[in-house]
């Protein structure tokens, strides 16, 4: 009971403690550190939406693509062929057993350039898209410490249109920041920065 009749007078001294740190915090910062923040916005996706050097991987990347799908369609042309030929042949003769060798054969082979061509599309997305990060990441870095900034957020598009409510639920559960002056937005500037460097 003695312990309960005690504890609003050492929350009362605390409270005081916590004020008159805060005030003379306060007065120190006022005369030795800097006036306020200088604080700055990204929106990164349309940094890589915009950053040439993406532009041209995806393009490379899309060309790889189409060769593979191409084969594959090849592949798939042959299979097509084969089950057509077997059943032209009577059931149980030898030259069916054959065929139907043959399109096993082709069909497994078909799977397996599939698979290794789809791990190899993902792969190389998530190997470009990493790559890329790391240069925007760096680049902010640089514009950070040449500006002088004490903090630069990202910032996602205003626009929240989706095509679903689990598109649009995601979309508002990610926003972290709901306002900003665009005097802050330094997107703009990054997309500049990254596309003269790559065409260097």
């Amino acid at each position: 009971m003695e312990t309960g009749r005690q504890l609003p007078h050492v929350a009362r001294w605390l409270c005081c403690v916590t004020f008159v740190a805060f005030v003379g915090a306060s007065l120190c910062m006022g005369q030795d550190a800097k006036p306020g923040l200088k604080i700055g916005v990204v929106n990164l996706t349309e940094v890589f939406d915009k950053y040439k050097k993406r532009e041209d991987l995806e393009g490379r990347l899309k060309g790889e693509r189409k060769k593979k799908l191409d084969i594959m369609r090849e592949k798939r042309k042959e299979i097509d062929k084969l089950q057509e030929e077997v059943q032209l042949y009577d059931l149980g003769a030898e030259a069916r057993r054959k065929a139907e060798e043959e399109l096993d054969k082709k069909k497994v082979e078909y799977e397996g350039y599939r698979k290794l061509a789809e791990d190899g599309w993902l792969k190389q997305y998530m190997e470009s898209t990493q790559q890329l990060y790391v240069e925007i990441r760096d680049e902010l870095d640089k514009l950070g410490r040449e500006e002088k900034f004490d903090l630069i957020l990202k910032v996602e598009d205003r626009d929240v249109r989706s095509e679903t409510i689990n598109i649009l639920q995601l979309k508002i559960e990610l926003r972290t920041l709901l306002y900003h002056d665009d005097k802050l937005n330094v997107t703009a500037k990054m997309i500049k920065r990254l596309n003269d460097k790559y065409a260097k």
